[in-house]
C-alpha cells in the first residue's frame, strides 16, 4: 500500500532521524522525502510503500506518537485517499 506522511511543526534536531526510525522498524520503504524549514517551521513529505501484511492502523499510530514525542503533528493517509483530497 502507498501512503502520505505530512509532519509539521517547531524545527529541531531529530525530526527525519525520529520518523525514519518508526518506518523503519515496520519495513516501511520511503520512496520520496522533501522537507523544508520556513521562518523555523518544519515541513516534511514522504511517499512510501507499506509492506502487504502492514497493520495501517499500528503503523499510523506509532507515527503520530513519534511525532507528540518531538511536539509535532504526524498524519499518515493512503495515497489514494491524498491524491483524491488534492484534485482540483
Amino acid at each position: 500500500m502507498l501512503v502520505i506522511v505530512s509532519v509539521f511543526g517547531q524545527d529541531r534536531v531529530g525530526i527525519v532521524a525520529a520518523i525514519a526510525t518508526v518506518m523503519a522498524k515496520e519495513n516501511v520503504n520511503i520512496l520520496e522525502l522533501t522537507q523544508t524549514i520556513f521562518k523555523g517551521n518544519f515541513t516534511m513529505m514522504i511517499s512510501a510503500q507499506l509492506p502487504e501484511n502492514a497493520d495501517f492502523a499500528a503503523i499510523r499510530s506509532d507515527l503520530e506518537d513519534a511525532g507528540q514525542e518531538l511536539g509535532m503533528t504526524v498524519q499518515m493517509q493512503r495515497q489514494e485517499l491524498f491524491d483524491a483530497m488534492h484534485k482540483l
